[in-house]
């Protein structure tokens, strides 16, 4: 079997750690090949480690000094690393003539990444200023539009938003838990409980290792994170806590799929220790 079509089955298969390894052992002879570089990125960024996909997309741009994608693709991982001051610092560095001479997609792309970091930072008004330069009737900006009604109140707005990106894209994880969450903030539990028993259908028949049965622990891996699977577990915890229901929403949280303890989120930790008192 070749290196190229080695590396493609391993990206297949989402064994990014394999791909990886050849791409660094090619780098080592040619490091400048941007085919080697672009698909090291790509394996590191899919693979959580976002400062090594950072670094290299850094080094992309070193090769390919005007190919804008790899700036855009370099703060993006910078800001998933939550490397939010850096990440700034190259979005300040794209001045508006670069910008005035981007694609339109470059340019919205640009956009989006910007308002990721304003919202990092709770900027909502800087939020609302960037999504008027935005193309209004990119799902991308509903999805953002959306977002922003949701963290101000707004969620029968926000609603109407993620619904007409959701006709757009059709079946998307996140955007079908972001239509549950609106639903249950509007008290609407029985449509919040209808499309997060679907989110968690479908993400254990898509993902043999997160069905309930499985004993195997996994990591918090990209196909974790899109799946939505630990998000919706905890939403469909809360409905059946709120309802009294504790037991039941002990056995939820319990099917959500094994982690070890130092990789558990956030809400997932407060309440499994709800749940325990």
């Amino acid at each position: 079997m070749s290196y190229t079509a080695a590396i493609y089955g391993h990206i297949r298969d989402k064994e990014y750690n394999n791909a990886a390894s050849i791409l660094e052992n090619q780098l080592h002879t040619f490091p400048r090949s941007r085919a080697a570089l672009s698909l090291l990125a790509y394996c590191y960024y899919h693979n959580q480690e976002y400062i090594r996909a950072a670094d290299t997309y850094g080094r992309l741009i070193n090769v390919c000094p005007n190919v804008e994608e790899y700036t855009t693709f370099r703060i993006q991982a910078l800001l998933k690393a939550g490397a939010f001051s850096e990440a700034n610092d190259f979005l300040s560095n794209l001045t508006t003539d670069q910008r005035s001479h981007s694609n339109s997609s470059t340019s919205q792309r640009v956009l989006m990444i910007q308002l990721n970091a304003k919202m990092e930072d709770e900027d909502l008004n800087a939020c609302h200023a960037i999504l008027d330069n935005c193309i209004q009737d990119d799902p991308d900006t509903l999805v953002a539009q959306a977002t922003v009604d949701f963290k101000e109140g707004n969620y029968e707005l926000a609603l109407e938003k993620y619904s007409e990106a959701f006709h757009m894209t059709g079946y998307v994880p996140a955007l079908a838990y972001n239509l549950a969450i609106c639903h249950y903030m509007l008290q609407q539990i029985g449509d919040a409980s209808e499309i997060i028993n679907d989110v968690i259908e479908r993400g254990i028949e898509q993902h043999v290792d997160f069905h309930p049965g499985a004993t195997a622990i996994v990591d918090n891996s990209t196909a974790l994170e899109e799946s939505y699977l630990v998000e919706a577990y905890n939403l469909k915890a809360a409905i059946a806590y709120k309802a009294t229901e504790l037991e039941e929403a002990r056995t939820i949280l319990e099917a959500m799929p094994t982690r070890n303890e130092q990789d558990l989120d956030a809400v997932t930790l407060h309440n499994d220790a709800l749940l325990r008192i």
